[in-house]
């Protein structure tokens, strides 16, 4: 099996703040408009939470595709700790989402939206909230390698757990790397991700509405 390049993940970390800070710079560009900001709060939010996702799901696939065996050896294994440790230290964006799940939340209690005109994009914009905070909790688990558990209290593995394997070769799952880094991608709360897709999605339509 020919290796797999090492995914750069400082790199496309970078990539996605880029985007982000081009998408709320635009509000340097016009007049004060709240339901404008409002919308490209929300968009930037869809674009931490997506591709945060599929960077974290194409860091494991790179590790598996470069797993030797059935055991925990890996070629460019020091580079690909590194890579983790990017993803796991990364506070930029996690700190911008928190900003933005701030000023969401604060758009939904806001008076400005007490009429009933504004329910449906309220409604919305609270469901969004809540998701984006059960989101940060995933991420702040990951990163201070907190196990969660699912409803018969199994473990749900995440990458903190493959980091582990690599660095002090500790397998609490009793896994081989490649079964594990599986594990990881099938936890890494996929239901949150969908969830925050489709209210930003209906957000951003309520919000239009709202500006005609």
């Amino acid at each position: 099996m020919v290796p797999v390049p090492v995914i750069e993940v400082d790199l496309e970390l970078g990539r996605i703040a880029e985007v982000v800070s081009g998408i709320l710079g635009r509000r340097q560009q016009r007049k004060q408009d709240v339901l404008a900001d409002l919308e490209d709060d929300l968009e930037a939010v869809g674009v931490i939470v997506s591709r945060m996702n599929r960077l974290y799901v194409d860091l494991l696939e790179e590790v598996q595709w470069n797993a030797i065996g059935s055991g925990s050896e890996l070629e460019n294994r020091d580079e690909f700790i590194q890579q983790i440790h990017h993803f796991l230290h990364e506070d930029v964006l996690v700190s911008r989402l928190i900003e933005l799940r701030g000023r969401i939340q604060a758009a939904s209690q806001s008076r400005r939206f007490r009429w009933r005109r504004s329910r449906d994009m309220v409604t919305g914009l609270r469901g969004l909230d809540q998701a984006i905070s059960a989101y940060l909790g995933f991420l702040e688990a990951v990163q201070k390698n907190e196990i969660q558990r699912d409803s018969n209290e199994m473990p749900l593995w995440n990458l903190s757990t493959v980091l582990r394997l690599l660095e002090a070769e500790e397998n609490p799952a009793e896994l081989s790397l490649r079964e594990l880094c599986e594990e990881a991608i099938r936890n890494r709360r996929i239901d949150l991700v969908h969830a925050i897709d489709d209210l930003q999605g209906q957000a951003v339509q309520h919000v239009r509405i709202r500006r005609l």
